[in-house]
C-alpha cells in the first residue's frame, strides 16, 4: 500500500504542476483516495482505514507551490 500511495501521490503532483492554478478531477478507487488523503492530511498510512470516502462522493485537496497543501473537503455527497 506505501507503494500505492507513492505513485498516487506523485501522479497528483505531477497533474497538479501540469495544470497550475486550475482546478482537476482525479478519479480513482476508495482505497487510493484514501491513501492520498492520509498522505496530505499527515495520517500515518496504518490509520487511512479511518478516513470514510463514499462511492462518487468528493474530496478536495489544494496543492500550491508556495504554501501548505489544504484538504477542505473529504467525502462530500449529493444527496
Amino acid at each position: 500500500l506505501g507503494a500505492v500511495q507513492a505513485r498516487a501521490v506523485a501522479a497528483c503532483e505531477e497533474l497538479a504542476a501540469a495544470h497550475r492554478s486550475r482546478p482537476i478531477a482525479v478519479v480513482s478507487h476508495g482505497d487510493v483516495i484514501k491513501a492520498v488523503l492520509a498522505h496530505y492530511l499527515g495520517t500515518p498510512l496504518d490509520l487511512f482505514q479511518r478516513l470514510v470516502v463514499d462511492p462518487a462522493s468528493e474530496s478536495i485537496v489544494e496543492l500550491h507551490d508556495d504554501g501548505p497543501v489544504r484538504v477542505p473537503v473529504v467525502n462530500r455527497t449529493v444527496t
